[in-house]
């Protein structure tokens, strides 16, 4: 199974036939608590993140790259709490090299925050219901639920203000 784990094809075949979590062009994306809803191959690529790093449970966000032999570890500041959390923490762990790099996102001028979050939870998640209601005002400003990144938090504010929506209170 280690040596299936460090095969880019099986992988990205993994990757795209998981239903949960969100998938784009690079990646698997999906919340740490779906972990155990994975196929045991790709929790082994995880867990190797994981002995590499080390424990998972400050992580918001795990992507799994399909093809490059990573996994991103994303940290928030209130994930289940606001609307869009803003990312504090990405910790890029490369199976390949064994190497892990830590980068610090907390910006005043830009934060980079994290859009339509229902999309790496549960279904039955039990903040779900009030993510989607938020995102529909999300796409309604523009925002595209297929992007894998949308514009800065300063920017996302500037956007609604324009169109005489007010997003001060969204954290």
């Amino acid at each position: 199974m280690l040596f299936a784990a460090g095969n880019p094809e099986i992988i990205t075949r993994l990757c795209e036939e998981t239903t949960i979590g969100f998938l784009d062009h690079q990646a698997l994306y999906l919340h740490r608590s779906l972990l155990q809803e994975l196929h045991p191959l790709l929790r082994i690529y995880v867990g190797c993140a994981e002995v590499l790093h080390g424990d998972l449970k400050e992580i918001d966000i795990i992507k799994i790259h399909k093809r490059s032999g990573k996994v991103s570890l994303l940290k928030y500041d209130d994930f289940e709490g606001k609307p869009l959390p803003e990312l504090q923490e990405r910790i890029k762990v490369n199976l390949r090299r064994q190497t892990v790099e830590v980068f610090d996102h907390r910006s005043p001028e830009r934060q980079e925050v994290l859009y339509f979050k229902e999309r790496y939870v549960a279904k039955d998640h039990h903040g779900r219901a009030k993510w989607e209601e938020f995102s529909g005002l999300l796409q309604e400003l523009g925002l595209d639920p297929q992007a894998d990144y949308g514009p800065s938090k300063q920017e996302l504010l500037a956007r609604a203000k324009e169109r005489g929506h007010n997003l001060d209170g969204i954290g």
